[in-house]
């Protein structure tokens, strides 16, 4: 989500953009579920559905090397590949692909968030 206070127009353009994209985009089992979007008083906002399992970056910084395990980082890949094919066949290009962006849902499977458009 981006803070929007005192933001200028090209702010505010590219969060409607990526509400927009997120809209095409749709309900998909690895990418993380847009509950509402819109503007209030001038300011865009997206609220999404909760991700218990907090994201990527979060459950590397809580490991003591760094490093998750193979087994486990190849299912997360894996989600992460499924959320960009299914982004890719509509038309949407996520330009900010990294572990704060990869979101854990209850079932530990990987959500794709935030597509910085």
């Amino acid at each position: 989500m981006f803070e929007t206070e005192g933001a200028d127009e090209a702010v505010l353009a590219t969060s409607r953009r990526e509400t927009q994209a997120m809209r095409r985009l749709g309900e998909h089992p690895h990418l993380v579920t847009i509950r509402d979007a819109g503007e209030d008083d001038g300011r865009p906002y997206i609220a999404s559905a909760y991700m218990p399992g907090g994201d990527v970056e979060s459950l590397l910084h809580g490991t003591t090397d760094g490093r998750l395990p193979v087994d486990r980082a190849i299912e997360i890949a894996i989600d992460v590949c499924r959320a960009l094919e299914h982004a890719h066949s509509c038309g949407v290009v996520h330009r900010d692909l990294k572990p704060a962006n990869v979101w854990l849902a209850e079932d530990g499977h990987a959500r794709l968030g935030d597509f910085g458009l």
